[in-house]
This record gives structure tokens, sequence and C-alpha cells, in this order.
């Protein structure tokens, strides 16, 4: 069983964009019979938000084809204060997570570069003592900031969300 890195995941980019994103890419997941089963959660596309609700018998949200990126609720509520679709805006979803660390984001990269967004993770993983923020620019570059704490009273003090993972 992994430990979790747990955060948020920001987007930057266009509306129009980070909507099909998201509108695409996240699927809910089950397990069945030792299988994962897959659906298409329920998105109601407000105005201004995209409500996001898990299907009945359904454990978790995912973000399809990464290595084991979910969102940890039953319904997203994901805000959009714009029209203009074609402004730029930056969206920020909690409840991010991931196991063990965010090492394996190549295909992070061939999502900014399909949707035409920069994304950004920030996770905090308890049990191994460490911070981590992921940016992955929709040109492909990836920056990669990892903080380590010395100890469980280092992390507790310094750690901006000692609460999170684990």
């Amino acid at each position: 069983m992994p430990n979790w890195c747990k955060g948020n995941i920001r987007f930057r980019g266009k509306k129009k964009d980070i909507k099909r994103f998201l509108l695409n890419e996240i699927v809910c997941c089950r397990m069945e019979n030792h299988e994962t089963i897959e659906e298409r959660p329920v998105i109601d596309n407000k105005d201004y938000c995209l409500i996001i609700t898990m299907p009945e018998k359904h454990s978790w949200f995912y973000i399809k084809d990464t290595h084991r990126n979910f969102f940890d609720n039953d319904i997203l509520e994901i805000w959009m204060e714009e029209e203009d679709e074609e402004k730029e805006i930056i969206v920020c979803v909690d409840s991010f997570k991931v196991a063990w660390s965010f090492e394996r984001c190549d295909i992070w990269k061939d999502i900014a570069k399909k949707y035409g967004f920069d994304v950004k993770m920030t996770g905090y993983e308890k049990g191994m003592h460490f911070s981590q923020i992921k940016i992955i620019l929709r040109d492909g570059t990836m920056k990669d900031i990892i903080h380590e704490y010395e100890n469980d009273d280092d992390w507790m003090w310094n750690c901006p969300q000692p609460n999170y993972g684990g």
C-alpha cells in the first residue's frame, strides 16, 4: 500500500482548454472481481463551475493514463469564474493525491502539450517528511522542487501542511 503525497493541482491556461481536459480526462473507478472498472462521472456544467459527481458504487476519481493520480472526494466543485472561454485562468483543485511522489510525470508533459496549459502540483508526504512542487509547462518544460524535513518536529513546525499525506 503506497504512502500518499497529498495536496492540490493547478491549471493555468484558456478556460476552454482546462474545461475540455476536466470533461475528458477524469474518470470514476471501482474494484470489481480484482479488476478496475472505469466509468464517466456525472458532470453538471454550470456557467462558472463544473460539478463532477461520482456515480454510485464508485470509490475514487482518477485522471486517465496517469500513474496513480487521484482526487480524494466524492464530489469535485471546480470554479472557473470567467465568462470568456478564450481568456487565461488559473484553476486550483484540492484533494489531489499521488502514490508516493510526483516522479512519473511524463504523461503530464503530454497532457500539458495536448491541452495547451501549465500544470502545478503541490504535495506533502507526512510519513517520509517531504513536500514537493512539480511544475509542467505547456512547452514540456518541467521543474521539481523538493523540500525534505529532518525529523517529526521539523516537519510539524516548518511544513505548510503537516497533516497531509502519509
